[in-house]
This record gives C-alpha cells, sequence and structure tokens, in this order.
C-alpha cells in the first residue's frame, strides 16, 4: 500500500476505515476517545523522521521506531500495516518518541506510521495529527540451526574447508554462525575445533600394462597421475618377493625391462612420487618453525589421522607421507590450514613414514619434523602391488621407536588372547610330550587389547581402549604428572559423575573452570582440548584455573571423576572461547542526574574503540548506542526516576573485521529531581564492630553516588559528623565540591571502638547544624532546599536517647537506618532507639544485617525523592 499526502475528506476516511478495522480485530485498546481515530486534523504538526533505531533496534519479530516529536504533543499513536493495507497493529497513547513494536512475523515487509495526540486546556477531548508518511521496513528471517543476526556479516560464511569467510562484496545484515561457533558445517553452526580433518586420498597409478618384447624383455606402461613428478618401477619374483630384480625411476609412464627370465612370474610395482613440499634450513633469526607433538592415531587398513600442536604463528602447514624406503614421496600438501589431515587410500598391513612443516606469514615453509612411522592394519596383499602399488600412508616399522609418553618395542600392542596363545606354543615347544598344558584360546572370539600399559621399568602407566588398542585420553598415571591411581579394569565404571561444570571469569588468555563433585571422590582428571591436548590432575577441590590460553580460540573441556580405588566415571564437557579481546573491566557509576548517567570503566590493551549501551531495565529497549574512544561516557536525555541497564564492548579489528568483546554489566537509576542538603550521621562506637564499620562506611559512600551531583547553587550539598562517646563534625556543607571527594573522606573514617553515646550526638547534631545560631553559612542548609539527616543507629545507646531526639526530628527530616541481627562482632538496633530518633516510621529504615545494608540503599534514596516531591507540591 503506498502512502501519499491527502486532502482532509480522505484522511478522515481513512482514519474510520482504521477505527473500524481495530474493533473489528481486536487489536489496540480504546483508552483514548473515539473522536481521537475519527477525526485526524490535517492543521496539527505530525511527528516527523520516523526511522529504525540503531541495529539491534529490528529484530525477527519486533522493530524499535523513533520519531521527533512535535512541539506540545501530549502523546503518540503507532500503526504497523501489511503491505496490503491491512492494519496489523496499533498502540496507543505512548507518552515517549519512540516505541518497540512486537509480535510481528519474521521475514514480512511492513509500513508503519504514528501520529501525535494534542490535548488542550485540560480537556478531555484528545485531537490526533494526520499520520506520517509510510516508514517501509522487513523484518528478520528466522535463523535456524545455532544461527544469529549480524550486523554486516550475514552474506559471509566460514568453513570447515574455508575458514577464513568468504564474502560478498557488498556489506548487509543476515543470519550467521556466531563466534566462537562462527563455522558452518554441514547445516549446522560449530567451533573450528570440531571440523573433521581433510580426508585425502593416495593416488595409485591405474591400468598397468605388459607388452613382450624380444630378448627376454617387456614394456610396462601405466596412465599418468596428477601431479606426480615421477614413478619407481619395482619388479620382483613372485615366488620370492625379498628379491628385487629390477629398481628404477622414471619421469615417463612406460619403461622397458630387460634380462627377464622366461617362463618365471613377476609382480610388477610401480609406485607415483610426487614432489615434497619444499623447505627451507634452520634460521637462526627465528624465520623458520617446525610443528611438534606429532601423533598418528585412527589406524585401519586404509589409512590413519596426522595431528600435530597448532602453532599461533603458523600460516600454512605441510605434509609428506613416504613409502617404507623413506625417500619416495606417495603424497604432499603444501598449504593445509588446519594441524591435521586424514590419509586415505592406502594399502593393508604396510609400512609408511610421515613429517609435517609449517611457515610464518609469507615465508617458506620450515624444516621437517622427524618421521613417524605406522603400520596400516590388516593383512599385506602381494596381489595389491600388481594391480597398482601401495603408494599412500605411513607405516610404523616394528622395531624400537620413542615417544614423548613411552617406550615400546612392539608395533602393536599384544591382545589378551594373543598372549595366551604365545604361553601355551612355547610350553608345548618345552614340553612336546606333555597332555597337561595350557589351552590354545580362539583369538577370533577372544581378542582384546590389554587394559593396561607401563613403561618399561618404571610405574608409569596409563589405559588401554580394549578393541582398538588406542590409550584412552588423560589415563596417565603413577608418574609425576598424575598422583591419581587408576584401575584401568574399570575405566567408566564409576556410576557417579562430576556436575554442574561452569566457565568463570572468561579472559583473552585464561579462565576458572568449577563442577560439583560427586560423593566419595578422590580426585579428577582434567582435559583442555584445543589444537593440542593438555591434562591435569585435581585432588582435593572442584575447580581449577586455566592460564596462558590463546585468545579467540575455541576449547573443550573434559573433567572425569576418580573414586578411591581408581575407577573412572564418565565424561562431562564444555565448550568455550576466549574473546579475541577483554571484556571492559570495573564499570562502575560516576555521576548520576534526574536525566544523565555518567559511567567509566578501566581501559582494555588492544581495544581500538568501546560499544556502550543503555536499555531500559523494564522493557530491554536499547535507548542509546555509542561507538566512542575514550573509557567513560555520560548518557543523557533519559527518563526521570528510570532504571536502566548499561553495557560496554570492547572493540577491535583482526585481519581487517571488527571483533567484539562480550559486554560488562551494569544496573543504573536516574535520580529524582531535588535540591538537596544531606547530613550523614556515622557510628564508629563499638556497638558496630570494626568489620561491620566498613560495611556502614560503603553504605553511606554508595548513598552519595546516587544522590544529585554537588553544586552548591542547584543541586546537593552533603556535610558529615561522626559519634562514639563524643561527636564530631568531619565537614561542612561547603568543604566538598565533588561527590567523590565526600565519598573518599567517609571510607577513611576511622573506627574508635568507644562506646555510643547517641544522646550527646543529637545535642550535637542540633547545635552545630540546626539550632538557628550554627556556626557559618557553611554548616547552615539552605532555606529552598531539602533538609535531610540520615543516622545510623548502632547497638544500645550509654545514655537517654528520647529526649535529645526532639528537637532535631523538628527542625530536620531525620532518616534512621538500623539492622536487625548480630553478627560476630556487632550488636543489632535497638528498635526503640530507632522509632525515637526518625522523624516518622515511614522514614525507618532496618537491613537485615550489616552485610545487607546495600539493600536498602535505594530505600533510602526513594524516601528522600518522595520528600523532595512532598516539598515542591507544598511550594506550589
Amino acid at each position: 500500500m503506498m502512502f501519499h499526502r491527502k486532502p482532509v475528506w480522505a484522511s478522515v476516511a481513512i482514519c474510520v476505515l482504521f477505527t473500524v478495522f481495530r474493533h473489528v480485530s481486536g487489536q489496540g485498546t480504546d483508552t483514548v476517545d473515539e473522536r481521537t481515530q475519527l477525526d485526524c486534523q490535517p492543521t496539527l504538526n505530525k511527528p516527523s523522521n520516523l526511522a529504525s533505531g540503531f541495529f539491534d533496534g529490528l529484530g525477527e519479530t519486533n522493530i524499535l521506531l523513533l520519531w521527533k516529536a512535535p512541539f506540545q504533543s501530549w502523546g503518540f499513536t503507532v500503526r504497523v500495516y501489511t503491505m496490503d493495507g491491512v492494519l496489523r497493529k496499533e498502540i496507543q497513547n505512548i507518552r515517549t518518541p519512540f516505541y518497540n513494536v512486537t509480535d510481528l512475523d519474521s521475514g514480512t515487509t511492513y509500513n508503519a506510521t504514528v501520529s501525535a495526540i494534542y490535548v488542550y486546556d485540560n480537556s478531555p477531548l484528545k485531537l490526533a495529527s494526520c499520520e506520517t508518511e509510510a516508514y517501509t521496513f522487513t523484518t528478520f528471517q528466522s535463523c535456524t540451526n545455532g544461527q544469529v543476526h549480524t550486523r554486516c556479516l550475514g552474506q559471509c560464511v566460514a568453513s570447515c574447508d574455508y575458514p577464513d569467510p568468504v564474502c560478498g562484496r557488498i556489506c548487509s545484515p543476515g543470519c550467521n554462525c556466531p563466534y566462537p561457533t562462527h563455522i558452518w558445517h554441514k547445516g549446522h553452526c560449530i567451533p573450528p575445533l570440531l571440523c573433521p580433518a581433510k580426508k585425502v586420498s593416495v593416488v595409485k597409478p591405474k591400468n598397468l600394462r605388459l607388452i613382450p618384447l624380444p630378448g627376454a624383455a617387456i614394456l610396462l606402461s601405466w596412465d599418468a597421475v596428477d601431479e606426480a613428478s615421477g614413478y619407481s618401477v619395482q619388479v620382483k619374483p613372485t615366488s620370492n618377493r625379498e628379491v628385487t630384480v629390477h629398481d628404477s625411476k622414471t619421469k615417463d609412464t612406460s619403461v622397458i625391462i630387460n634380462n627377464l627370465r622366461p617362463g618365471q612370474e613377476y609382480a610388477f610395482i610401480v609406485r607415483a612420487i610426487m614432489n615434497a613440499p619444499v623447505t627451507m634450513l634452520p634460521d637462526i633469526t627465528g624465520r623458520t618453525i617446525t610443528p611438534d607433538g606429532v601423533v598418528i592415531s585412527g589406524v585401519t587398513d586404509e589409512g590413519f589421522l596426522v595431528t600435530w600442536n597448532n602453532m599461533n604463528e603458523a600460516r600454512r602447514y605441510g605434509i609428506a607421507v613416504y613409502a617404507e624406503d623413506k625417500t619416495t614421496v606417495l603424497y604432499s600438501d603444501s598449504y593445509l590450514s588446519r594441524a591435521k589431515i586424514q590419509i586415505v587410500g592406502l594399502a593393508p598391513g604396510t609400512l609408511y613414514y610421515v613429517a609435517t612443516t609449517a611457515a610464518k606469514h609469507q615465508d617458506p615453509l620450515g624444516p621437517f619434523s622427524p618421521m613417524r612411522g605406522v603400520q596400516t592394519t590388516g593383512t599385506k596383499d602381494p596381489n595389491m602391488e600388481y594391480t597398482g602399488a601401495s603408494i599412500t600412508g605411513l607405516l610404523q616399522e616394528p622395531v624400537t621407536t620413542t615417544t614423548e609418553a613411552m617406550t615400546t618395542t612392539t608395533p602393536k600392542p599384544l591382545t589378551h588372547c594373543l598372549s595366551k596363545h604365545a604361553e601355551a606354543t612355547a610350553y608345548y615347544e618345552a614340553n612336546p610330550q606333555s597332555s597337561n598344558g595350557p589351552e590354545y584360546p580362539n583369538c577370533d572370539a577372544e581378542g582384546l587389547y590389554v587394559t593396561t600399559k607401563c613403561k618399561t621399568g618404571t610405574n608409569e602407566c596409563h589405559c588401554i581402549d580394549t578393541i582398538d588398542g588406542m590409550k584412552k585420553l588423560g589415563s596417565d598415571f603413577g608418574g609425576e604428572a598424575s598422583q591419581i591411581p587408576l584401575n584401568c579394569d574399570n575405566y567408566g565404571n564409576y556410576g557417579s559423575s562430576a556436575s554442574n561444570l561452569k566457565v568463570n571469569g572468561l579472559t583473552t588468555t585464561g579462565a576458572e573452570i568449577s563442577w560439583t563433585g560427586p560423593p566419595d571422590v578422590f580426585g579428577y582428571i582434567v582435559v583442555l582440548t584445543s589444537d593440542v591436548v593438555v591434562v591435569q590432575s585435581v585432588i582435593g577441590k572442584t575447580s581449577i584455573k586455566l592460564t596462558s590460553l590463546i585468545p579467540g580460540t575455541g576449547y573443550i573441556v573434559e573433567v572425569i571423576a576418580v573414586n578411591g580405588n581408581g575407577w573412572t566415571s564418565l565424561t562431562i564437557s564444555i565448550l568455550f572461547s576466549t574473546p579475541t579481546i577483554n571484556i571492559p573491566a570495573r564499570l562502575r557509576e560516576k555521576e548520576r542526574t534526574e536525566n544523565s548517567v555518567t559511567v567509566k570503566w578501566d581501559l582494555v590493551d588492544g581495544a581500538e574503540s568501546y560499544n556502550a549501551k543503555i536499555s531500559d531495565r523494564l522493557t530491554g529497549v536499547v535507548v542509546q548506542s555509542h561507538d566512542l574512544a575514550t573509557n567513560i561516557i555520560q548518557f543523557t536525555g533519559l527518563q526521570l526516576k528510570t532504571a536502566y541497564v548499561i553495557r560496554v564492548k570492547s572493540v577491535s579489528t583482526i585481519n581487517g573485521v571488527a571483533h567484539e568483546s562480550p559486554p560488562a554489566e551494569l544496573n543504573v537509576e536516574t535520580t529524582c529531581r531535588m535540591k538537596l542538603d544531606v547530613l550523614f550521621v556515622l557510628d564508629t562506637s563499638s556497638k558496630t564492630g570494626w568489620n561491620s564499620f566498613q560495611n556502614e562506611k560503603m553504605f553511606f559512600s554508595e548513598i552519595m553516588q546516587k544522590l544529585p551531583p554537588i553544586d552548591f547553587e542547584t543541586g546537593s550539598r552533603i556535610a558529615a559528623l561522626k559519634y562514639f562517646n563524643r561527636a564530631f563534625t568531619m565537614f561542612s556543607y561547603t568543604r566538598f565540591t565533588r561527590t567523590a571527594d565526600a565519598s573518599g573522606a567517609i571510607r577513611f573514617t576511622r573506627y574508635s571502638g568507644t562506646p555510643p553515646y547517641r544522646g550527646n550526638m543529637l545535642r550535637t547534631v542540633y547545635d552545630h547544624f540546626f539550632d538557628g545560631t550554627p556556626k557559618s553559612d557553611n554548616y547552615k542548609p539552605r532555606p529552598d532546599a531539602l533538609s535531610v539527616a540520615i543516622v545510623f543507629v548502632g547497638g544500645k545507646s550509654s545514655d537517654v536517647v528520647s529526649d535529645s531526639a526532639k528537637d532535631l526530628r523538628e527542625s530536620t527530616h531525620v532518616i534512621a537506618v538500623g539492622v536487625q541481627e548480630n553478627n560476630e562482632d556487632a550488636i543489632s538496633t535497638d528498635d526503640a532507639e530507632l522509632n525515637a530518633i526518625a522523624s516518622s516510621p515511614d522514614l525507618k529504615v532496618v537491613a537485615p544485617s550489616y552485610k545487607e545494608l546495600p539493600s536498602v540503599v535505594g530505600k533510602v534514596i526513594s524516601i528522600m525523592c518522595d520528600l523532595a516531591e512532598k516539598q515542591v507540591n507544598k511550594q506550589a
């Protein structure tokens, strides 16, 4: 529906139509006089500049509309129409120049208008201006499977194959996977850590062809292999494959083999040779890097998984897979983006070797890591060589190999069954005539890996998966690294497990992990996984601090409980990601007025700017949003006596992309409008106790922070007095010109520890400030200001209170504050004294305890606001 300027009769007609539809549909409210809807007054000023507020103001089912209010308007009516002109929403009697329209349909285009309402001379008749020109908007489509709406990355997609986002050229909002689960993989958002390894297959020459030639020769040819730099050719008699009668290398796809024996059957073996990644020698300047922690796992009859420690400075990685001669390269890749790769297409029961390398920035690849060998599972098939060479993977030699964890002397762990079989064989070889020896086991039915494996000659052991023979993660025990003994036969059989796993205190490089422990627990195994795996033992507590983490990195933490018998529980885990930039620390309020709040926070290293937003705490509507370079901001134009929440994020640009930290949050509330003289009276006596006195001082300091700023003409003035067995004026109304200075003087007040004489204190307060003859005007409340004395009342006084309190109550508004419960060093307030001191029962404030004094700060402020409002009404 298009909206244009209309003649008066058209405006009236459409207004009538809108009203009729509203009653039929049942939407909106009927609190406005019907004539508001029937009479659209073209002479009345309409609102202007109707638009959507900020990025966060537009969502899947809502829009925050903002407009400029015309002069003398009383309120507003917002209407939202479908594109065919049907009234979808109508909201009347809006008193602010903004409104968050909710319950809209996602992915739908609407037209919005607003009209102003006028009230003249307190007349019950409300007049409405005509509607504004329509503002057209489209709500976001619903995002699914973990995606959220982002400001400028809707056309950018990162995937496991392309971890660096591939973006369109036009910045537009849309659905995108949020950090740290920013990888879109098979229709879901996941962290990079969960991406599968790149899977590659070692290519074999195909279609080997033999053509007999004269003179006991053969022409051997095959199809070319892409990217092969050459081919190795071997010929072996099938009767004895340990003998090689021909061994050559060629760049062609054919070779003539001479001097073969007529009538002899041969196996012809051809392998493609790939170029290894080009590397440079080690450089003493530190330009070259080499990966470490190479681990080969998941070995099958056709391949294996290779992983290594991720290096922060690495821009890319390289890998080479060698045949068992350690020189023939069967597979290579110089541009791996992640520190893992799945190699497949290998021959079973065959030995292969792997080496890795890495490069910084645009530098060449560094030196290769030491070769690691692995043998594929299964039985080696000699015919595999004839049909196409075994050209992929790495083989683990059946000789002694050394790793960081242990030294072993066998390529594969013996199973229980094979151990029994070997024992039976040795027995019958030594006792061939015996009939009473051990039985031969059926290894096809009973074969399992041993549960425990120990380092030769030490007590250092770990648990083995009985199915695949792999080491169980984090199961090292017996050495210095882990003081938790394990019973590998009962790994995972402990019936109870840890719960309530949480991440606290998250920074760019650290976090604290906490959990709830099960009964009868001895300790815990904590496994931290990113591109490397770190295992720690925890005994006697249910938390651990993680340090030296990498900013902007996803981590998985797993916790395994272990009981006193060494049985381990099932694993619980949690995923978290370190922010790329720290959250602003110590977000705090500096000043507030009836229509403004000023906050400050600590500067964040690496932050280029900050995003600060203030939202209505009740509705959640973002009222203001600012991008700024400083660590202080004043939000102005706020509503009187309204609760808000302020959120501040650090912003940094990394690789051309803006990254925001999680927000720091602070709840604030604007003050009422009042000109105020406040006298704070502190109890420093022995009836409070030293520790409780610290709570008392913080209580008074918080009240000061929530008062209107100090201003001797129009704002607050603050004075203070302390008492014990005597009373002393700390400072007069004109001593401080900044709230922070007055608050500091309160916080540094010393504790006396002598008995309280509260009656004497009340007389002193009256004599010094209110008896009509104060020392000077510095001690005299302003005639046109609200005068309040806030008196803290600890344990029972050592003198009489009631007589002295009367004069003070009649001279100013006395708010008496006490506590209900005793604690370790302080005595609760005597209720009779509290009643005697307070000007009225409404001015008596009682906190549950000294530690809970902050809970009644708001009540004290509210009392003063009510007193100020009554005073204004009385003066009017």
